[in-house]
């Protein structure tokens, strides 16, 4: 890592870890006879952006941030190309840092990013101390949820559901 502060390699390599144990956020989408189908990667590319906005007049650099933040929010993914998700990490002071993390809504829900948010914070506090993360091998994959929701509505489940709601309804 360099030269780079010290929140920009741990921030890096708790994402770069979460990367790694999660395929969905190694998934791309490719195309086959015109099919979409998943292709998860082993190693894809994924960067970290990194902006020291410290020098910028303090009335103005959160709204500098903000604007950073927005800008990569609104910027287009490539379904095509790993990662379907980017982060930056704005310094606005020598302590103080605004991180932002944009995920297509192919790779993650709700659900995901609650569980993304508590593996990040067990593991950049455990790397800011120089410790081993204490987290478990995740036991599924969504690749493997997915697969058991094909099965259970190829097992009839769609049509029981189609029927009690278009009764309800």
């Amino acid at each position: 890592y360099g030269r780079e502060p010290r929140a920009v390699m741990v921030v890096d390599r708790s994402l770069k870890e979460i990367v790694r144990r999660h395929e969905s956020l190694r998934t791309r989408f490719a195309e086959n006879d015109g099919a979409p189908h998943c292709v998860i990667e082993a190693n894809p590319p994924f960067h970290l952006e990194s902006i020291d906005l410290s020098h910028v007049p303090e009335a103005t650099r959160e709204d500098e941030a903000v604007r950073i933040a927005i800008a990569a929010a609104r910027e287009p993914f490539d379904l095509h190309r790993c990662p379907l998700m980017r982060a930056v990490l704005v310094r606005l002071a020598p302590e103080t840092h605004l991180f932002s993390l944009v995920l297509h809504h192919i790779i993650a829900d709700g659900l995901s990013l609650a569980v993304l948010g508590a593996e990040f914070r067990i593991l950049y506090t455990a790397y800011v101390k120089g410790a081993k993360p204490a987290l478990p091998a995740p036991t599924i994959q969504y690749a493997d949820y997915a697969e058991w929701q094909r099965r259970w509505l190829a097992d009839g489940a769609l049509e029981r559901q189609l029927a009690f709601w278009k009764h309800e309804l």
